[in-house]
């Protein structure tokens, strides 16, 4: 996993360049990656610079400019590093935030970005992974769709896991989706609480589910800590985990971004009881679960109702663990 934060700290605003006629970067080359360049534009902000392998865009995409980020593509650049200078066309991605969170965020994504690239990323390529950080950056830009507890509920899942890159693989595509891990015809909806009593919302139709689909539901307590762990440190360690699947990292972050919104800064503060967690997490078999019986009238829908689950037996964790897919893999090493 390529670490710009770090390498970024090395890098100068630029000064002294001999013309003024294009834009101005310090810049460091990333190693093994001879196309790409971490760099500072005159306005102290972080930049990544990537020249194409093959020819000049025939109709040159126009720029982008979101609240944090900016895109030009084609750009001639003026670099310098270590007093030499290098004149070259460049397709340049930059945070136009002052703020050091939202710089940080850009330079986690961006060592992500680089490695999807990889080391001779065509125009094509190029704007595949412009659009999948816009679609991001974008995401970070809206109003959250689910609750800090319920996420951090959802990568504490994903955190202790024994295979953390199949569970970050079968995270929902949307934080709306009926359940939270899906593959094959296993599904996981993850459910947490802070009053220490296993009472959690259902909603009927997730309970309603077809013969031929086994959904568990994994339970647990969460409670706020100013000594725990938060989605930041989490996310990281997940990270570390799965760094040489620069698609699941990139698919991590959407779906982060996608469900915190413009709450991210907020919400990477909180900080949750990972041992509680831990030692709170229970199996249940969706059969096992309370819910009604009698049929709805076709009027009435969305019913959502709290279900008590503490005289309910837990599933065995071996069984858990003696399972295949995504139920093996979220019993606890």
């Amino acid at each position: 996993m390529i670490n710009l934060i770090e390498l970024y700290k090395k890098l100068k605003r630029p000064v002294g360049l001999p013309s003024n006629d294009f834009p101005a970067f310090s810049a460091i080359p990333v190693t093994n990656y001879p196309r790409h360049r971490l760099a500072k534009d005159s306005n102290d902000f972080p930049c990544l610079l990537v020249s194409p392998e093959d020819a000049i865009y025939t109709n040159r995409p126009a720029p982008i400019k979101l609240e944090h980020l900016m895109v030009l593509f084609d750009v001639d650049c003026k670099i310098s590093h270590n007093g030499q200078y290098e004149k070259n066309k460049f397709t340049v991605i930059c945070c136009s935030d002052p703020d050091k969170q939202m710089q940080d965020y850009f330079l986690r994504i961006g060592g992500t970005i680089i490695s999807l690239l990889g080391k001779n990323p065509s125009r094509s390529d190029i704007s595949k992974s412009v659009d999948k950080l816009v679609e991001l950056f974008r995401s970070i830009s809206k109003a959250p769709r689910k609750s800090v507890q319920g996420l951090w509920s959802e990568l504490f899942i994903i955190h202790q896991s024994t295979n953390p890159a199949e569970l970050v693989n079968a995270w929902h595509q949307s934080p709306m989706d009926k359940y939270d891990f899906n593959a094959d015809n296993q599904r996981i909806e993850v459910k947490s609480a802070t009053s220490r009593l296993r009472q959690h919302y259902f909603s009927l139709e997730q309970l309603n589910t077809p013969d031929d689909i086994d959904i568990i539901v994994a339970s647990l307590f969460v409670e706020r800590v100013g000594t725990g762990i938060s989605i930041i440190e989490l996310t990281e360690d997940i990270r570390s985990k799965i760094s040489q699947k620069p698609d699941l990292l990139l698919y991590l972050d959407q779906v982060i971004g996608l469900t915190l919104g413009n709450t991210w800064q907020i919400a990477a503060k909180d900080k949750f009881d990972y041992k509680l967690a831990k030692k709170s997490l229970s199996f249940y078999s969706i059969k096992d679960i309370p819910k009604i019986e009698c049929e709805l009238p076709k009027e009435i829908s969305n019913v959502h109702f709290v279900a008590d689950l503490s005289n309910i037996k837990g599933m065995d964790k071996k069984y858990m663990k003696s399972r295949d897919g995504i139920f093996k893999a979220v019993s606890s090493r």
